[in-house]
């Protein structure tokens, strides 16, 4: 849904109020009864890919979701990122980044590598925006991000890039032996 929402030229799509506060909840209905829900981060932009003892990660900077987490206090920011960090951008999580340069859309799945206190501590100074880890599953992302890094604004003009979280933890979902 978010997809078809990105490739739709109106501005009447779901997505849109989203985008014009920056972030949110996103509900997608699947039947009469059940729905869907994901989390939309946006203005996500690549910083930079760095090593460590979690491999190969790329920080990304993007909106602080609106409400709580975008309060003036610091204090009460890092209070919120510390209330739900069992629950939003949890280390482990998974999320996607959609990935849109004019009709081309990709998407590249990964981990969060962040800890809650890296999230915490990079809501300290601002309440606008949020840094965050992740570890991608394909290195393809590693090229958009350094050709994103050496363009300026004026080639980014056409690009919109959004992270989604799904309230999943990977490591719990993931493939593994039938038990008998």
């Amino acid at each position: 849904m978010v997809i078809t929402d990105l490739r739709n030229e109106t501005r009447n799509t779901s997505l849109q109020p989203i985008l014009d506060k920056k972030g949110g909840l996103y509900v997608v209905q699947t039947g009469p009864m059940d729905s869907i829900t994901i989390k939309i981060y946006t203005s996500v932009n690549p910083l930079k890919i760095a090593t460590d003892n979690r491999g190969t990660t790329v920080e990304l900077m993007m909106d602080t979701p609106p409400g709580s987490a975008r309060n003036v206090s610091a204090t009460r920011r890092i209070e919120y990122w510390s209330a739900v960090s069992r629950k939003q951008l949890m280390q482990g999580g998974l999320v996607g980044v959609l990935w849109q340069s004019g009709q081309e859309i990709q998407l590249f799945f990964g981990l969060i590598a962040s800890s809650a206190h890296e999230v915490q501590s990079s809501v300290e100074d601002n309440n606008e925006t949020m840094r965050l880890r992740v570890k991608f599953f394909d290195p393809a992302i590693h090229v958009k991000v350094i050709e994103w890094c050496q363009h300026g604004q004026r080639a980014r003009h056409d690009t919109r890039i959004l992270l989604i979280e799904a309230p999943i933890m990977y490591e719990s979902n993931q493939p593994g032996e039938v038990m008998r």
